[in-house]
């Protein structure tokens, strides 16, 4: 009969179902203690409290580990909030150092803009004040052409400027740069003042010599005719018909070739052009100021009554209609009312 052959598993379960008895024997006389254990449930159980104790073990290492991460991360969240809070401050810092760097780059900006408008009003007040020098000495020379031309028409000279315009003249001539650090935009603003009251003065002054000028462009000083052949004078004279007999004439006779043109004596208002008996065709021009001139033995009339004409604008030619004895103009003036000789106020 064939041996049966063994296997390992077969091994194994009769290893582990094999049973033992264990004898506790007492030292006394009481009886033993005896139970029976298999080897598969001490290897079982001693591998599992094996087992247990590697367990306790690994998690009592895991334990204290978690625990050191624990205590390290909560270590390390507060190190994080007083970054955090660290951070927070910093970042203000930050941004109060840009905003006062942003102010400071302003008030430099600013202050660059107040030093370039500084330099351009130091410019300008260098150039206010040349101008205002110059100005006056250009008034200074203008009053006295005026009061040449006043004293000529028997007006009242104008004083010179004082005040501001004597502090003005300094010993010596002064640069743009002097002038800005002596002179302020008071003293600027004084010598104006004394500018602008000036030219009122002078302006007044004007006005009156404009009046006299006007005044004087009204009378009738011009000569009325190119010629200058004066055949009959102002007063009494023969009769130019013949005979002894004298008369009054009231004006002069220019001798003219017939067509000669003939010119307003001064500046007026025509208040006659028409035929008069016995002066053939006559303009009567009215200048104002008491002064009337008239123009008789015309050709031709060149303008009608109510005609406003300047002094040395034609307004007639040259004729011998009405009682006449040749081409000529006869010419008279009255002032007043009365006829006077025209060769007195007459000028070239």
């Amino acid at each position: 009969m064939l041996k049966k052959k063994h296997t390992v598993r077969d091994w194994l379960r009769h290893y582990i179902t094999r049973p033992y008895t264990v004898v506790i024997v007492p030292d006394n006389s009481e009886r033993p203690i005896q139970f029976q254990l298999r080897i598969g449930v001490i290897t079982i159980g001693t591998a599992i409290i094996t087992v247990m104790m590697i367990a306790i073990a690994i998690f009592g290492y895991y334990g204290s580990r978690y625990h050191q991460v624990n205590v390290q991360n909560k270590v390390l969240i507060s190190s994080n909030e007083e970054q955090k809070e660290q951070l927070g401050v910093f970042q203000e810092e930050q941004r109060k150092y840009n905003e006062a760097e942003g102010l400071l780059s302003e008030a430099n900006s600013q202050i660059e803009a107040l030093r370039a408008e500084n330099d351009l009003q130091k410019q300008e007040i260098a150039r206010l004040s040349l101008m205002t020098e110059d100005t006056m000495n250009q008034l200074e020379e203008i009053l006295l052409m005026q009061n040449e031309l006043r004293v000529q028409l028997g007006f009242k000279a104008i004083e010179g400027m004082g005040g501001p315009r004597e502090v003005s003249k300094r010993e010596e001539p002064l640069s743009d740069h002097s002038l800005v650090q002596q002179e302020s935009l008071e003293d600027i603003s004084e010598r104006l003042e004394y500018i602008k009251q000036q030219i009122s003065d002078q302006k007044e002054g004007l006005l009156e010599i404009h009046a006299q000028m006007d005044a004087l462009t009204k009378i009738p000083a011009r000569w009325p005719v190119e010629s200058r052949n004066v055949t009959s004078e102002f007063g009494s004279r023969s009769n130019p018909f013949g005979g002894s007999s004298t008369e009054n004439h009231w004006g002069i006779d220019v001798g003219c070739s017939w067509g000669a043109s003939i010119y307003a004596a001064g500046q007026g208002e025509v208040i006659v052009a028409e035929w008069e008996s016995g002066y053939g065709y006559t303009v009567v021009i009215d200048h104002g100021n008491g002064y009337i001139s008239r123009y008789s033995h015309c050709s031709r009339l060149s303008v009608t009554e109510g005609d406003i004409v300047e002094a040395g604008e034609e307004i007639a030619k040259a004729g011998s209609t009405g009682r006449s004895t040749g081409p000529h103009l006869d010419f008279r003036i009255q002032y007043n009312g009365e006829y006077i000789d025209p060769l007195q106020i007459l000028r070239e």
